[in-house]
């Protein structure tokens, strides 16, 4: 759901974020894209699809915004926790970027110099952040699984007459606490 201007300016200014040349139209309308609670980490402009896109980094997705010359926008996304590898390429002049997520390569060229290693970090840094977030519930529900096995197991054995059934009901006790 979009935010309104004032948190998108707010995050950007926080940032000290300098005006990009030739993405000044898709920072306006940055919060068109944005959602509640999402927060901007870093931007920068790339050449992405044949024209100049805003890169940006928020902590949840990596969003290309392209505000068309007279109306129009287009957006695309990445979300952090399906970014494979990020990989760049500095020149005399400019940088690449090629991010691999989901089996799909996006390159983004023609970037500033000094801009390349900052955003491949940036990008590398909050999809590591973003995959041990999404990683933490999953252990946690682990041992509730591994609970269950022993209890198959301890069943198992009572069958096999290894457990008697009071054995067999201090253990379940002692699983199921």
């Amino acid at each position: 759901m979009p935010v309104d201007k004032q948190y998108v300016k707010d995050q950007l200014d926080n940032l000290d974020s300098k005006r990009r040349r030739g993405v000044g139209k898709e920072l306006k309308h940055l919060h068109e894209v944005i959602n509640e609670g999402e927060n901007i980490l870093g931007h920068t402009r790339g050449f992405y699809d044949g024209n100049t896109w805003l890169i940006c980094v928020t902590d949840r997705r990596l969003l290309f915004v392209d505000k068309g010359m007279v109306s129009g926008m287009k957006s695309t996304e990445i979300p952090l926790d399906s970014v494979g590898s990020v990989n760049y390429e500095t020149k005399m002049a400019g940088g690449n970027i090629t991010v691999s997520a989901a089996g799909t390569d996006k390159h983004i060229g023609k970037m500033k110099k000094a801009d390349v290693k900052d955003i491949s970090n940036l990008i590398s840094e909050a999809a590591a952040k973003m995959k041990q977030q999404t990683a933490a519930p999953a252990a946690a529900a682990a041992p509730a699984v591994s609970a269950m096995d022993e209890l198959k197991k301890l069943a198992e054995l009572k069958e096999a007459g290894v457990l008697s059934e009071e054995e067999f009901n201090e253990q379940k006790a002692k699983l199921l606490g």
